[in-house]
């Protein structure tokens, strides 16, 4: 799996320092500009964990470690420490690419880290829903997309079925 570990840690490093370096071409929008390219950066990366993930279960990985006296909680806690070892490594070259580049949003300082933490559990939840690594690499992006979108769409027909339910 040495191609997605490379990807895992480039793929986001790279998106992040271009948009650190071009939002000042976008004025009033460059926010959304980053937010967006933000987000499509670490598009992939949930892919890649819960197809590894579903590889170990299918592998029957746990399994064998279950014979050898692990319990499901080391294989996750394991696990979870070398997905956020891989992930600090990039997020320790966008905080160097924010301070070269004068970035001084303090708030995402402190939300990628949470990010991370989220990415990574969301990962492992999403694995349990596929039952080849090769689902989990097509499917998960899916996910993350109806999960943008759903809470856009819902609010809208509330607000129309609400709207006409009261004639507002």
């Amino acid at each position: 799996h040495d191609w997605r570990t490379l990807l895992y840690v480039l793929l986001p490093l790279s998106v992040c320092v271009v948009t650190i370096q071009e939002s000042s071409n976008f004025g009033y929008y460059s926010n959304v500009y980053e937010g967006l390219l933000f987000m499509m950066a670490f598009f992939a990366i949930p892919s890649m964990i819960a197809s590894r993930m579903v590889n170990d279960r299918v592998t029957k990985v746990r399994g064998t470690l279950g014979v050898m006296g692990c319990s499901p909680m080391a294989y996750f806690v394991g696990n979870f420490i070398g997905d956020w070892l891989l992930f600090s490594v990039t997020l320790a070259g966008v905080y160097v690419d924010f301070l070269f580049n004068g970035y001084d949003h303090v708030s995402v300082y402190l939300a990628l880290p949470a990010f991370g933490a989220q990415l990574i559990t969301f990962s492992y939840v999403a694995s349990f829903l596929f039952t080849t690594p090769r689902q989990a690499l097509m499917y998960t992006p899916a996910m993350i997309v109806g999960l943008w979108f759903t809470p856009a769409i819902l609010i809208t027909v509330t607000e129309m079925v609400l709207a006409d339910f009261f004639d507002v």
